[in-house]
């Protein structure tokens, strides 16, 4: 796939979830010079908690959790909203910034504390969101390519659910 954004364009391939776990990608110019690139993608996990579509409230602790870890590693971790593109839920305090559109960078031990009242309610009581959760592989950027790129490996899991703004977590 190719996306055109101000200043770059991102190609992206997606794999399926069982796919293999390396890529080669190779640029050919109009003067037939070839570049390859092989991409080794982080390792495949699953979320265990939530499970989808789960009422989180935000008036307790709630684990993430995810399998299996790779502790030399880290996971990001980013909350989107489904509608309203940020009106239901706020964070603000810096090592829970879930919204920052890098989300948080977290150890990968396969689970991470979301404190109580970090995430915030904003104009609604209820909302359907989504923890997303990736791992990455930086690869090394061929010098033959235009300065200021970059490639990566990404593995990432979406899990969709529904915070309260009060109330107690329940399986869903």
């Amino acid at each position: 796939n190719q996306t055109e954004r101000n200043e770059r364009v991102i190609y992206s391939h997606t794999q399926p979830a069982d796919g293999q776990r390396s890529v080669e990608v190779v640029l050919t110019r109009t003067d037939g010079e070839r570049t390859a690139v092989a991409i080794e993608l982080p390792e495949a996990f699953d979320i265990t908690a939530p499970a989808p579509m789960a009422k989180v409230s935000r008036s307790a602790d709630f684990m993430l959790t995810w399998a299996p870890p790779a502790p030399e590693g880290s996971m990001r971790i980013t909350l989107v909203e489904e509608i309203g593109n940020g009106i239901c839920l706020e964070t603000g305090t810096a090592e829970h910034d879930y919204k920052d559109s890098m989300g948080v960078d977290v150890d990968d031990d396969g689970n991470w504390l979301i404190p109580a009242a970090v995430i915030a309610g904003g104009a609604r009581d209820k909302c359907d969101a989504q923890y997303r959760f990736a791992r990455y592989e930086d690869v090394a950027y061929p010098s033959s390519f235009a300065p200021g790129g970059y490639i990566e490996g990404r593995t990432e899991r979406i899990v969709a659910f529904a915070k309260n703004l009060v109330g107690h977590i329940r399986g869903g």
